[in-house]
């Protein structure tokens, strides 16, 4: 059995799976995989992906809206809601929303690969371009002017979790390796408020409140497909926010080099495959430092741990966290180069 299949199966197995919710899509299923926290059916219509959704319905809404004005606007290289016969986009059953989406022919992106970098930039520019007008954005959407505000109460949280740790009178291997990086993250974090406080922050989400630009804000390897043709597609578009841009090239850049020793040149690649089609200016690229300078994975698995927001066995949390601290080094002399090279 392949596990990697039912990793999510905490989250599957809240499914409703009747044949209420495939009648309600017009669908005949045929069979049913698992597919991380989705599952992908084999049906009369083709192969498509249902999903059980886990946020308010104006959420969708909002995310439907997104999609449609995507492909509205020329880029066609994303997935709407599948109709239903009635003309609604999702089907309700017991306590459950789901939604259903055409599955890709294609394959997963390569970070490892340059030519995928470099189309994935390039796409993301395109799909930038074409979320620029999207209207009515929910405020539980809406990301621009925070991220200060967010880097400071995670800067207050990474003290709590220090004091946590420092309590614990039998100290975990989570518990030493946080603390022993404890200091050098803490201050990179203070130094990306810093940083977005001195740059352009403010100036650049003014400008984007009067255009609007939706940033994906999950750009993980699974989200970015590529088909036969060498076009790039992108998926799951659950976490989505008006944003300025740079959140997102910032998350593809991190996304793409932190298991790759952090690799200042396909850093560059990204940011000049994006630039080709719409430039990032000197000032952005100064708030770009900003988002890159805060510790995001640090913090996170720091979160999962102390808050217990994830159900991971004591040695999967070490080996994480291992993890991240084992690239202590190689990040910063990215972030030096960084500097440097762009700024």
């Amino acid at each position: 059995m392949d596990e990697s299949r039912y990793r999510d199966k905490s989250y599957l197995v809240t499914y409703d799976l009747t044949t209420d919710i495939f009648d309600g899509f017009g669908v005949e299923v045929i069979d049913i995989i698992p597919i991380r926290s989705v599952y992908m059916l084999y049906t009369d219509k083709g192969v498509k992906i249902l999903k059980r959704i886990n946020y308010p319905l104006d959420e969708l809404k909002f995310i439907n809206s997104v999609v449609n004005s995507i492909k509205k606007d020329g880029y066609d290289f994303v997935v709407p809601f599948m109709e239903t016969p009635n003309g609604q986009y999702y089907v309700k059953q017991g306590e459950g929303i789901y939604v259903m989406l055409d599955m890709i022919e294609g394959r997963e992106v390569d970070f490892r690969n340059v030519f995928d970098i470099q189309s994935a930039a390039k796409a993301l520019c395109m799909l930038h371009k074409s979320t620029r007008g999207v209207s009515d954005i929910l405020d539980t959407r809406n990301n621009l002017y925070k991220w200060v505000d967010t880097f400071k109460r995670r800067i207050d949280d990474l003290y709590k979790f220090k004091e946590i740790a420092e309590l614990h009178e039998i100290k975990s291997s989570f518990d030493d390796i946080y603390l022993s990086y404890f200091d050098s993250y803490f201050d990179e974090a203070r130094e990306s408020v810093k940083a977005l406080e001195d740059s352009s922050y403010i100036k650049l989400c003014d400008e984007a409140k009067e255009n609007t630009n939706i940033c994906h804000h999950d750009l993980a390897y699974h989200n970015i497909l590529m088909d036969s043709e060498n076009n790039i597609h992108f998926v799951d578009f659950d976490y989505c926010i008006a944003d300025i841009r740079l959140h997102d090239i910032a998350n593809l850049i991190v996304k793409s080099i932190k298991h790759y020793r952090w690799d200042i040149d396909k850093a560059l690649l990204i940011i000049q495959n994006y630039s080709e089609i719409d430039e990032i200016t000197k000032e952005e690229l100064e708030v770009l430092y900003g988002f890159l300078l805060f510790p995001h994975d640090f913090y996170e698995v720091s979160r999962q741990y102390y808050m217990k927001t994830k159900k991971w066995d004591e040695s999967d949390f070490s080996s994480k966290i291992g993890r991240k601290a084992g690239y202590y080094e190689d990040r910063k002399e990215f972030l030096k180069n960084f500097r440097l090279k762009l700024i």
